[in-house]
Protein backbone atom coordinates (compact mmCIF):
# COMPACT_ATOMS: atom_id res chain seq x y z
CA UNK A 1 0.00 0.00 0.00
CA UNK A 2 1.25 3.45 -0.85
CA UNK A 3 0.51 6.42 1.38
CA UNK A 4 1.61 9.82 0.11
CA UNK A 5 1.46 12.84 2.35
CA UNK A 6 3.07 16.24 2.25
CA UNK A 7 6.38 16.25 4.07
CA UNK A 8 6.54 18.51 7.09
CA UNK A 9 10.18 19.25 6.33
CA UNK A 10 11.77 19.80 2.91
CA UNK A 11 14.30 16.95 3.03
CA UNK A 12 13.39 13.53 1.61
CA UNK A 13 15.49 10.34 1.71
CA UNK A 14 14.77 7.50 -0.69
CA UNK A 15 16.15 3.98 -0.43
CA UNK A 16 15.84 2.02 -3.67
CA UNK A 17 16.69 -1.54 -4.62
CA UNK A 18 16.40 -3.83 -7.60
CA UNK A 19 16.35 -7.60 -7.52
CA UNK A 20 16.37 -10.61 -9.79
CA UNK A 21 14.92 -14.03 -8.98
CA UNK A 22 14.45 -16.83 -11.52
CA UNK A 23 14.80 -14.42 -14.48
CA UNK A 24 12.14 -12.06 -13.09
CA UNK A 25 13.24 -8.59 -12.02
CA UNK A 26 11.59 -6.06 -9.73
CA UNK A 27 12.47 -2.79 -8.03
CA UNK A 28 11.12 -0.69 -5.22
CA UNK A 29 11.74 2.27 -2.99
CA UNK A 30 10.80 3.83 0.33
CA UNK A 31 10.44 7.59 0.91
CA UNK A 32 11.02 9.15 4.36
CA UNK A 33 11.35 12.72 5.59
CA UNK A 34 14.24 13.91 7.75
CA UNK A 35 12.46 12.77 10.92
CA UNK A 36 12.21 9.24 9.41
CA UNK A 37 8.43 9.55 9.00
CA UNK A 38 7.16 7.30 6.22
CA UNK A 39 5.97 9.28 3.19
CA UNK A 40 5.31 6.46 0.74
CA UNK A 41 6.77 3.66 -1.27
CA UNK A 42 6.58 1.88 -4.58
CA UNK A 43 7.33 -1.47 -6.17
CA UNK A 44 7.33 -2.55 -9.79
CA UNK A 45 7.57 -5.89 -11.57
CA UNK A 46 9.92 -5.46 -14.51
CA UNK A 47 9.95 -8.86 -16.21
CA UNK A 48 12.98 -10.48 -17.78
CA UNK A 49 15.78 -7.91 -17.46
CA UNK A 50 19.17 -7.86 -15.73
CA UNK A 51 19.65 -6.87 -12.10
CA UNK A 52 21.60 -3.79 -13.26
CA UNK A 53 18.61 -2.69 -15.36
CA UNK A 54 16.33 -3.29 -12.35
CA UNK A 55 18.54 -1.08 -10.16
CA UNK A 56 18.53 1.65 -12.81
CA UNK A 57 14.73 1.43 -13.18
CA UNK A 58 14.46 1.90 -9.41
CA UNK A 59 16.33 5.20 -9.73
CA UNK A 60 14.27 6.27 -12.75
CA UNK A 61 10.93 5.53 -11.04
CA UNK A 62 12.16 7.36 -7.95
CA UNK A 63 13.01 10.47 -9.96
CA UNK A 64 9.61 10.35 -11.69
CA UNK A 65 7.82 10.31 -8.31
CA UNK A 66 10.06 13.08 -6.95
CA UNK A 67 9.11 15.23 -9.96
CA UNK A 68 5.41 14.31 -9.65
CA UNK A 69 5.24 15.44 -6.02
CA UNK A 70 7.55 18.43 -6.63
CA UNK A 71 9.99 17.44 -3.90
CA UNK A 72 13.17 19.52 -4.18
CA UNK A 73 15.70 18.27 -1.62
CA UNK A 74 16.05 14.55 -2.20
CA UNK A 75 18.78 12.10 -1.26
CA UNK A 76 18.54 8.91 -3.33
CA UNK A 77 20.39 5.89 -1.97
CA UNK A 78 20.90 2.47 -3.51
CA UNK A 79 23.30 -0.42 -3.14
CA UNK A 80 24.53 -0.59 -6.76
CA UNK A 81 27.50 1.63 -7.55
CA UNK A 82 27.28 0.51 -11.19
CA UNK A 83 23.72 1.82 -11.47
CA UNK A 84 24.67 5.12 -9.85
Amino acid sequence: MVLWKSPTLPYIKVNTDGSLWHNSAACGGIFRDQTSAFLGGFSAFLGNISVLEAEIMGFILTMELVAKYNWRYVWIEGDSTSAL
